[in-house]
């Protein structure tokens, strides 16, 4: 059995070969970085979707995958829903999990908004995008064949300037304690009493995403929930937080949870193991002179 893999991330792609590599397949990967897999197609970066479509297509041509895989980030479901397209093959992303069957295989995704989990299975061959970060990597054995593969050049599409996007270092995904703002705090000055509280706990700090994409006070990394970053700290401190599933699933893998919120039927009581109504004006500064 066969996959072709392609991230533009190393981390994504060594997370996804190393599944792929657990579930008896013999990886092939386009990449524009060194990384694990049994046959390695080493290209310069290029960004836009229609160029990368094109080279899985001829690699696919090629190698006659049963699977070909992409990381679930925002290229990754654009080129595999345009690839599928393309060779008329069943295309699933936002997968959680992958598991082989006899020339089947099912994943596992998010569905009703994160509500739950639901377990889709489809005939070979399929592509499917996964999100590398809820795959854990393990040590596995691979050929390492490389050779060098260049990139058509896309005529649907020509690059006139490129500038490096404005981003923040943020370690959310590895940080043991992370407090989260939401609409509860009225202006972009109080982020003050959450960026001391946050000092005082050597937190990282996260928020909804009215805060990072609406109103623009906190960088768009900083965003937890569906469509933002999925956490697991060992303590949340939740703070004018509604709470809607958008936000929740971002949150669901944290350790505890401690919420404050002055409406005391608000969502995010069903997410925390502590609950706090009150304002939250006159709880933090409390909180921060008592630690």
């Amino acid at each position: 059995m066969k996959a072709l893999v392609f991230a533009e991330k190393a981390d994504h792609l060594n997370r996804i070969s190393s599944k792929l590599k657990e579930l008896g397949f013999e990886v092939h990967a386009l990449s524009f970085a060194e990384v694990n897999a049994d046959f390695l197609y080493l290209a310069g970066p290029k960004y836009d979707y229609a160029s990368i479509t094109a080279a899985i297509d001829m690699l696919s041509n090629e190698i006659r995958p049963d699977l070909v895989v992409f990381s679930s980030t925002k290229l990754g479901k654009e080129v595999s829903s345009r690839f599928a397209q393309r060779k008329n093959m069943t295309c699933i992303t936002e997968c959680l999990d992958l598991q082989l069957g006899d020339s089947s295989i099912t994943v596992s995704r998010y569905s009703l908004g994160g509500k739950t989990v639901t377990k889709i299975r489809t005939h070979l061959p399929a592509v499917v995008a996964l999100v590398a970060d809820a795959i854990e990597s393990k040590e596995q054995s691979f050929q390492m064949n490389v050779r060098e593969f260049q990139i058509p050049d896309s005529p649907q599409i020509r690059t006139v300037s490129r500038e490096e996007k404005r981003r923040e270092a943020v370690g959310l995904k590895e940080a043991d304690v992370i407090v989260v703002v939401g609409r509860g705090l009225r202006k972009e000055e109080d982020l003050k009493l959450v960026k001391e509280l946050a000092k005082k706990l050597n937190a990282e700090i996260g928020c909804t995403r009215p805060l990072s994409h609406d109103y623009r006070w906190l960088p768009e990394e900083r965003m937890i929930g569906l469509s933002g970053e999925k956490v697991s700290p060992k303590l949340l401190i939740s703070i004018g937080v509604s709470g809607q599933i958008q936000h929740a699933v971002g949150i669901m893998n944290s350790k505890t949870v401690i919420a404050i919120n002055t409406d005391e039927n608000a969502p995010m009581k069903e997410h925390s193991d502590y609950f706090i109504v009150g304002d939250l004006y006159e709880i933090l500064p409390e909180l921060i002179k008592n630690l």
